[in-house]
């Protein structure tokens, strides 16, 4: 393959957090959490292309992420080619429509992304318990999508079982607002010591919403005075919860026509999608 490009192209889907529960803290400072992941329409989009040659990764995305080495799309990419030892000259486009800093797992969807594409590019070099384990070593969130389904998620986020639930559209509507995963999960006003729940109690209908809550919104809202104006903004449309540690809420809507008709009295200071639910697969 020497000298000859090998190109693919891949699809990054955002995700909500249903609810997100901090059940306790390691000895390690990582955060036990129970949670519901659900991927949504809304995606990044990547083109990622190889060629044989001395190892090196470049990565074209926007500046405003910052250095490539940062940027966990590289990270997926170096550990591949670490873990593997492929001699590959690694291209990677990205092309970003997700928010970041939003709570909507842009990040490490296009990681595991990453990992995909270039596990298909190697022929499956790579086992799936093996890239489990190179996804969490990259973060807590990239192990779902992986998977590429909706989710109940344990532990630090590498307990993961497949769940089924009926399509929904949802409205999203961030403020612009970039907020620190880490600085959230540091904070000392975080509560960590939420009840356990089951698959079970979550699907039972019975079961009052208000229990399946994000521990991390009022952390947040305590914190920013604009996702705390988007909380109380929304509340005029519906029980709207905040994706993951923010800064994004999102409204459960019967129909896209009724999506569609509260995202047109979004104010215009914020970004705001309609998009539904989706499985990569």
């Amino acid at each position: 393959m020497t000298g000859q490009v090998t190109k693919i192209t891949s699809i990054a889907p955002a995700k909500i957090n249903l609810f997100l529960h901090v059940t306790g803290r390691k000895h390690n400072g990582y955060h036990e959490l129970q949670s519901v992941f659900r991927m949504l329409e809304l995606a990044d989009r990547l083109a990622i292309s190889i060629k044989r040659g001395p190892p090196n990764i470049t990565v074209d995305a926007p500046a405003s992420l910052g250095r490539p080495e940062d940027n966990l799309v590289w990270r997926a990419a170096s550990a591949f080619l670490q873990t593997t030892r492929c001699e590959w000259d690694i291209r990677i486009e990205l092309d970003k429509q997700i928010p970041v800093g939003a709570g909507l797992g842009g990040g490490s969807s296009d990681a595991a992304s990453v990992l995909l594409a270039l596990n298909e590019l190697s022929g499956g070099m790579v086992s799936a318990v093996d890239l489990q384990e190179m996804a969490l070593g990259l973060g807590a969130d990239v192990p779902f999508f992986l998977l590429g389904r909706d989710a109940w998620v344990e532990g630090v986020g590498e307990v993961i079982t497949p769940i089924e639930m009926p399509d929904r559209w949802f409205l999203l509507v961030n403020p612009r607002v970039h907020v620190s995963t880490q600085e959230i999960f540091q904070s000392k006003e975080l509560t960590r010591s939420h009840e356990v729940g089951t698959i079970a109690g979550f699907l039972d209908e019975a079961v009052r919403e208000e229990e399946w809550v994000n521990d991390l919104e009022p952390v947040v809202c305590s914190r920013f005075e604009e996702v705390k104006a988007l909380q109380r903004w929304f509340r005029g449309y519906g029980a709207a919860k905040m994706s993951g540690s923010g800064s994004t809420f999102f409204l459960e809507c019967r129909s896209e026509s009724e999506a569609r008709s509260i995202a047109k009295e979004v104010p215009p200071k914020w970004w705001h999608c309609v998009t539904r639910s989706q499985s990569r697969s």
